[in-house]
């Protein structure tokens, strides 16, 4: 077997990549993101030493920029796009948001941008982590301009 994608494949890579061939269409992508999912979602976590808000109801915008006080989902500004949007926080401090849509075409990009600009963020656009559903959604991580999550 030739590899697009690996110069010496192994043999249980071979079989792999050979089961998932096996599989029909549209299986592929969540028989790969059922793989994948967690070693995802804990690489995002430990690599940018960050921990998931799992309280407090909404993903707020106005934590991110560092507002103490409690909205609600009252006054905060939406994400353009957002989907699955989880908050991340480093020291007790909200420090990203990720959002994970299936895509961003060219008008959610410069609502994103301008979004961005209105709020005093920056964000990074990306294929990691993309945890939700792996080769389906892409990343944005939203930060404070000049914080960088590494």
């Amino acid at each position: 077997m030739n590899s697009r994608f690996n110069s010496n494949p192994s043999a249980d890579y071979r079989a792999a990549v050979d089961a998932l061939r096996k599989l029909p269409e549209g299986h592929r992508d969540r028989a790969y993101a059922d793989a994948c999912h967690d070693d995802l979602f804990k690489g995002f976590k430990n690599s940018r030493k960050v921990t998931q808000r799992t309280t407090g109801g909404h993903v707020c915008v106005n934590r991110l920029k560092g507002s103490r006080r409690r909205c609600y989902g009252v006054d905060c500004p939406e994400i353009p796009d957002g989907d699955h949007l989880s908050e991340w926080k480093r020291s007790g401090t909200t420090v990203a948001i990720l959002s994970q849509p299936y895509g961003l075409g060219f008008d959610g990009l410069r609502e994103t941008l301008a979004f961005c600009d209105e709020h005093g963020l920056q964000v990074t656009i990306n294929t990691y982590p993309s945890f939700h559903f792996p080769s389906t959604v892409i990343s944005l991580i939203f930060t404070q301009k000049g914080f960088y999550l590494s």
